[in-house]
């Protein structure tokens, strides 16, 4: 793959990194990764896209990644060696019993190998059930990638980006013939549990074992011997803590509160189901750091053969870095120790990754790498 960076965060920027790599005639379709903070609007935005001569399709993040720096505004292009087939999906929040029409099977039908990446609005209310309608229709023969795109103000807006333009409240689908290894990690271990959700709705957990749930949540971190109240996450409680929904036979899927509601309800960026199991799961910086090197290795053993170059395309929540702070170094650092091309975007709402092998999901707080033959 082709990479070249623009760090000025403008649209004369992002044409400029986008047509230098445009320009290699070994490159027949283009991932942008930019920034929420470069303000792109679609009035401005659209017409750029619309004139780009190859398949584009990105997102814009909190953050993103070369190497071992993150940038705040800037864009990533890379350079895919093949043609991408590509889908919008739009209106993910409408009401709608799955996404399985939704899918354009026409396009996806003849996928035996490969990747599929995929991008979503962050702020969008059914991003489970479209992954549940994906892994569904298209199935175990690819690997999929992606992130949550948007700010972390919590306001939706336009942050999805395809030849037809910047969208929001909508997915990108975008299947890359290539071989990729994907590795999946968090780095957090459960210190109680399960306790059943016993109320909730769409992203929303109003009870667990019958009690409310933001009161359940908060006198059971408090009882814990290694709870501190220094550092407080976003709903004021411990950061080192968040809940874990349990998986068969795979890592939890860790849920990070991000509001209290008025009702004494747990508010989430991904979908949960009455129903479902949770423990109480605890995390040090160290483990956080060491999760990176396990998500790298991971990949790194699905990929298989490492003769050649790579490309390491990371997506990592952008939680990590705020619960890091300066040490958020270290991890990109256990990352980029392969010593290939590392680039990356910070999401914002959750984490996306599978070999094929385990069910498709939607992650927080975890760090998801995926190993690109070039």
């Amino acid at each position: 793959m082709k990479v070249a960076l623009d760090t000025e965060g403008t649209l004369a920027g992002f044409k400029k990194t986008l047509d230098r790599v445009a320009q290699d005639e070994k490159v027949k379709g283009l991932l942008a990764l930019s920034c929420i903070g470069n303000n792109f609007t679609p009035r401005e935005f659209d017409p750029l896209l619309a004139e780009m001569p190859l398949p584009v399709f990105g997102a814009c993040f909190p953050g993103i990644m070369f190497q071992d720096h993150v940038f705040e505004q800037g864009t990533l292009a890379i350079g895919l060696p093949v043609i991408p087939k590509v889908q919008l999906i739009e209106e993910l929040s409408r009401k709608r019993e799955n996404f399985d029409d939704a899918i354009d099977t026409s396009l996806f039908d003849d996928i035996y190998s490969g990747t599929m990446v995929v991008l979503v609005d962050g702020m969008s209310l059914r991003v489970n059930s479209l992954l549940e309608s994906i892994f569904s229709v298209i199935g175990l023969n690819v690997g999929y990638i992606g992130g949550g795109a948007s700010s972390l103000d919590f306001i939706q807006k336009p942050c999805l980006f395809t030849n037809a333009g910047l969208k929001q409240d909508c997915a990108v689908l975008a299947h890359v013939p290539l071989h990729c290894g994907i590795g999946i990690a968090h780095g957090m271990t459960s210190v109680g549990g399960p306790h059943k959700v016993t109320g909730a709705s769409f992203n929303t957990i109003t009870t667990v074992d019958w009690q409310p749930a933001a009161q359940f949540y908060k006198d059971t971190l408090s009882r814990h011997p290694d709870y501190d109240t220094g550092m407080p996450g976003l709903i004021g409680t411990d950061a080192h803590y968040s809940l874990g929904l349990t998986r068969y036979d795979a890592e939890r899927i860790i849920l990070e509160p991000i509001q209290e509601g008025h009702d004494g309800s747990l508010v989430f960026m991904k979908e949960i189901r009455e129903g479902e199991f949770v423990d109480i799961m605890h995390i040090t910086a160290s483990d956080m750091i060491q999760s990176a090197s396990s998500a790298l290795n991971r990949a790194l053993d699905a990929f298989g053969s490492t003769s050649g170059p790579q490309t390491v395309i990371s997506f990592d929540c952008i939680s990590r870095k705020l619960f890091l702070g300066n040490r958020y170094g270290e991890e990109l650092t256990s990352i980029f120790a392969t010593g290939t091309t590392h680039i990356g975007a910070l999401t914002a709402g959750g984490e996306i990754g599978t070999s094929g092998k385990d069910f498709l999901d939607y992650h927080n707080r975890t760090c998801v790498v995926g190993v690109f033959e070039e």
